[in-house]
């Protein structure tokens, strides 16, 4: 049985080295094996070669101790790049006895320590830009609303062209804040029964038929048949992102992209690249390129949002996206890289055996968006009234004012309490509610619960920047009748309210 002590959720092996009075050092089987000698313990270290270091160490602890030092304590350098941790102790009481000493690896235990803080802030910054991506939707939707309203008021004028370059950018700033969505794990993916191996295999035809003929392809796929809940949409999206990033390693040059797959059991060697992984077989994907590599200094940061070391990067945002559609998966993404030989990245997914297909999940209730250029919406008499609750005034704002302009009739309320006060004061003269689930005072969830006990039939249908997440999933269950995800434009808007009042029966 080996020994080991804890570090962040990953065991680090230590030994014991037993120092003779007559100056002889007997290490135990997990110090042999650290120190790499060819026995496997009770043999005696030579004081000369690469333990040499070491050894001498030992003696000069070993005197410390026998003169009356309680314990000695030092790190030592070894030729072979290791750094070991020595502790020296002795028995106080048995004078001229044996003392011991614990070495252990410090080299590996402060790689795992610095893989696992990088995790820690790779995940601080993942929280962060699903909470900004939020934000930004926000504006992105009173934007995108409020110049749709404007457009049609510009008819065929100079203005109009001048906004529609407004939409056009408003739309691109919104896409990368979807991005830093699936970074941040904001998105509930569409999960269904699906084999990885199969979406891999899948980008690597891709791969072959579209990268330049410079490089070469190698293609090692072992893994055995799996069968997980996933998104393979997803899955393929970071799997691209990994083979794009490589192939952009290359630098136009010629080189080689090696795409492997395997099933791994969780042992020693795969540890120090996941750390704090619980025991058990695991499938494992590697993307790996003979490119420049990654330089040491910029390694902690190329999971983040927006970083990116070329001029004509499209967004920096690749790796980070793959980085939240794996971490979403339940799985992890590490890497090793060496300036001048290349960088192989790793992708670590659960494991289960492949079983009968099941039929895919239902997504969350969604309205196609119409035309850009149709405002046949616009044109059409109504006279239900719509209620709207949202904290942003300038969302309030647009929505009220595309409402009205349609011949609805619109309430506005600024939180979730304000929502239930109107639906209660008004009644069953409110015909439909949009309801956003992040509000002061009130969230969405409350207040569709209470809207309901008030009129269980009253038509909800709920928003969000965050994207569909388990929230919106269970209110879906629980009764709203769809869910609209910010950014939306005008027509979006009234689409929803199309569907929601005249494509349904009445109850």
């Amino acid at each position: 049985m080996s020994n080991s002590l804890p570090c962040n959720g990953a065991e680090i092996p230590f030994g014991t080295i037993r120092i003779e009075a007559d100056g002889r050092l007997l290490p135990d089987r997990e110090a042999a094996r650290i120190l790499a000698l060819q026995d496997g313990g009770g043999d005696l270290i030579a004081p000369e070669g690469d333990l040499a270091p070491l050894v001498e160490a030992l003696t000069q602890a070993a005197r410390a101790v026998r003169e009356g030092a309680c314990s000695w304590s030092s790190l030592v350098p070894m030729p072979d790049g290791l750094l070991m941790e020595v502790l020296v102790h002795g028995d106080p009481v048995q004078a001229g006895g044996p003392v011991y000493a614990v070495v252990q690896d410090v080299a590996r235990r402060r790689q795992r320590e610095e893989h696992a803080n990088r995790a820690q802030r790779v995940e601080a910054l993942s929280e962060l830009s699903g909470d900004l991506a939020h934000e930004f939707n926000n504006v992105g939707t009173a934007i995108l609303g409020l110049t749709d309203l404007l457009v049609l008021d510009a008819k065929d004028t100079p203005s109009r062209v001048l906004l529609g370059q407004v939409q056009t950018a408003a739309r691109r700033g919104l896409n990368l804040a979807g991005q830093l969505l699936t970074f941040g794990r904001r998105h509930i993916h569409r999960e269904e029964s699906c084999d990885p191996s199969d979406v891999f295999q899948s980008v690597v035809e891709l791969v072959r038929q579209t990268f330049p003929r410079n490089i070469e392809i190698g293609v090692d796929l072992q893994a055995d048949p799996c069968q997980i809940e996933s998104d393979p949409e997803q899955l393929r999206q970071a799997f691209v992102n990994l083979a794009l990033n490589a192939r952009d390693a290359l630098a136009d040059t010629p080189g080689v992209i090696v795409f492997r797959s395997s099933l791994v059991q969780m042992d020693e060697d795969h540890l120090q690249h996941f750390p704090g992984t619980a025991p058990g077989r695991y499938l494992l994907f590697e993307v790996g390129d003979t490119g420049r590599g990654i330089p040491k200094e910029i390694q902690p940061r190329i999971f983040r949002p927006f970083f990116t070391t070329r001029e004509d990067s499209r967004s920096g945002l690749g790796l980070a996206t793959a980085y939240g559609i794996i971490r979403s998966h339940g799985g992890q993404i590490s890497f090793v890289s060496e300036a001048g030989v290349g960088t192989r990245f790793m992708i670590l997914l659960p494991y289960s055996p492949a079983r009968p297909h099941e039929p895919a999940s239902p997504a969350p209730a969604a309205h196609p968006r119409p035309p850009a250029h149709d405002t046949a919406l616009l044109d059409r008499s109504a006279n239900e009234l719509v209620l709207f609750a949202d904290d942003e005034e300038s969302i309030r704002l647009f929505a009220g004012a595309a409402l009205r302009r349609r011949g609805y009739r619109a309430l506005t309320a600024r939180n979730g309490q304000e929502a239930v006060d109107l639906v209660r004061t008004h009644g069953s003269e409110i015909k439909m509610v949009f309801l956003d689930l992040t509000m002061p005072v009130m969230g969405g969830h409350e207040a569709f619960e209470k809207m309901r006990e008030m009129q269980p039939d009253l038509r909800v249908v709920i928003m969000s920047g965050y994207g569909a997440d388990e929230r919106s999933v269970t209110l879906l269950e629980q009764g709203a009748l769809a869910f609209l995800a910010k950014p939306f434009d005008v027509h979006e808007l009234l689409s929803m309210v199309e569907m929601a009042l005249h494509d349904r029966p009445e109850a």
